[in-house]
């Protein structure tokens, strides 16, 4: 009894219910310890719709 959901699925369905975005880092804009690993262009997931934190200026990213 149960279900296996792997982390793919789960970013999948984020996606699907507007939770998660694919964007291209930008060390301007993504900061932070989280992404230390990232280059300039790569693929990452940001929140997004409900859970996307707003910038100060008010604009959404």
């Amino acid at each position: 009894m149960g279900a296996d959901l792997c982390g793919g699925a789960v970013q999948d369905k984020a996606c699907a219910l507007g939770l998660l975005k694919e964007e291209r880092f930008d060390p301007a804009r993504h900061a932070g310890a989280a992404m230390e690993d990232f280059e300039p262009g790569d693929r990452i997931f940001v929140f997004a719709g409900p859970l996307a934190i707003k910038p100060e200026n008010g604009e959404a990213s």
